[in-house]
């Protein structure tokens, strides 16, 4: 009966011991898958940020004197929706001499900023008529 007794103990034993094991596994696979889809998503925000900038850009092409936030104006709505995330803000604001582009995106609860300092040239053709828009891109500070 001793020998039966002690079997079973150790049987019981390795159960344990292995299932405390496959925890351990299953708790640092979901971690792990997080963490992943954290940096996904902090890598698409940080995209979708610098697409809001792209996008403030193409529009102080046509509009050089534009300030203030650009998704409230009439072009757009807030927040702009893309794919699985969305641009939340893109402000364009004085920061003389030049233009500081700043926008948010957001992926999945994760936000990241990104600014972009500018320069608007005008140059005027007085032989046509015409005003050209020159944007020197100055520096780009990612996700802050």
């Amino acid at each position: 009966m001793g020998e039966k007794g002690i079997a079973m103990l150790s049987v019981i034993l390795v159960l344990l011991i292995t299932i405390v094991l496959l925890s351990g596994l299953m708790a640092m696979t979901v971690t792990e898958t997080r963490i992943s889809l954290n940096d996904q998503y902090g890598r698409q925000a940080l995209y979708l940020a610098e697409a809001g900038n792209e996008l403030a850009l193409d529009y102080l092409y046509n509009n050089p004197s534009f300030r203030g936030q650009l998704l409230t104006s009439s072009s757009f709505n807030s927040p702009l929706f893309l794919g699985t995330g969305r641009i939340n803000s893109v402000v364009v604001q004085n920061n003389p001499p030049n233009i500081m582009i700043t926008s948010e995106g957001e992926v999945g609860g994760v936000i990241r900023r990104v600014a972009l300092l500018v320069r608007v040239n005008l140059i005027e053709d007085e032989e046509e008529g015409t005003t050209e828009v020159f944007i020197d891109r100055l520096k780009w500070q990612n996700a802050f």
